[in-house]
């Protein structure tokens, strides 16, 4: 049984409930392709980062909260239009490409998430015919085949989550987890589960997403009501205390104003609040802030 969450009134500390705050960037669409990324400041202003002119999805800071993996994608052939993982600095310098387009097909690499030694990132990988779970070493190289099928991957102390098919009948992406090498796949849920997510005290969150209805915010074994739906993404503040997502407000489902924005909410399910941007947030990530 789900309980509902507490909604507290917006405020200036939204972002630095914690002590040190982090780093939340996102990746939104402010109405005009491609979408981008954005640095969210405590008060919810969002300052662009000068990474490239093409579509940047999945953000995920590392460890160190130093470097910024995303997904890029130019749009730019249809005919080729796939998409692979970059790098940046986590001020948006230094973009460079980590994985490269399959030769002769259309490949989409999706989901980046940083190892917690920051050494490696396991994605997912999209072709015509299959979706696979990848590692690549962090400083580049061939990315090595898991042979699991699988999306949204996030890696833990011990476990790789991910969303997988369910076996031998067709239905939504159900939560496994898996370990790093690829062996052990053990399913969890049978839910319609969005962005699963580890934090740094090794507490296993994800998003409930229904077709239509309002989303559940799962923490262990806690369910939290959201008054939320269209759910896309969740990340944990870097002491684990706190939660980011971007999902639709539910009373504005119906309606042309209905957009994607970013929320907070404490792990215990206490204190739900917006944070103050108009952006429309696709995907967020929370991470140390770097020095």
């Amino acid at each position: 049984m789900a309980c509902a969450v507490t909604v507290a009134t917006p405020s200036a500390d939204a972002i630095q409930a914690e002590s040190g705050g982090g780093a939340i960037i996102v990746s939104a669409d402010t109405g005009n392709r491609p979408a981008n990324l954005y640095r969210i400041s405590s008060i919810g202003q969002a300052h662009r980062l000068d990474v490239n002119r093409a579509d940047e999805t999945d953000p995920a800071l590392s460890p160190d909260g130093r470097e910024i993996v995303y997904v890029h994608s130019t749009r730019a052939n249809c005919d080729r239009c796939g998409s692979t993982l970059w790098i940046a600095n986590a001020d948006g310098t230094g973009a460079h490409a980590l994985t490269a387009q399959l030769p002769g097909t259309d490949s989409f690499d999706q989901h980046p998430t940083w190892a917690p030694d920051g050494n490696e990132i396991v994605f997912a990988r999209q072709t015509l015919s299959s979706y696979e779970l990848y590692r690549v070493a962090a400083s580049g190289g061939t990315p090595r085949d898991l042979f699991i099928p699988g999306i949204s991957p996030a890696w833990g102390a011990t476990r790789i989550a991910y969303l997988g098919p369910p076996p031998l009948r067709p239905g939504p992406d159900t939560l496994w987890t898996v370990k790093p090498d690829g062996t052990d796949p053990v399913q969890l849920t049978t839910d319609f589960v969005v962005s699963p997510a580890w934090s740094s005290k090794g507490t296993l969150a994800y998003l409930v997403q229904p077709p239509t209805g309002p989303a559940t915010l799962v923490v262990s074994t806690h369910h939290f009501l959201l008054p939320v739906t269209g759910a896309t993404s969740l990340a944990w503040s870097p002491g684990g205390n706190q939660l980011a997502i971007t999902a639709q407000n539910i009373t504005a489902q119906s309606t042309p104003s209905g957009h994607p924005r970013l929320y907070i909410v404490n792990a215990d399910g206490t204190a739900f609040r917006p944070v103050h941007t108009t952006l429309d947030a696709l995907g967020v990530t929370w991470g140390t802030k770097s020095t």
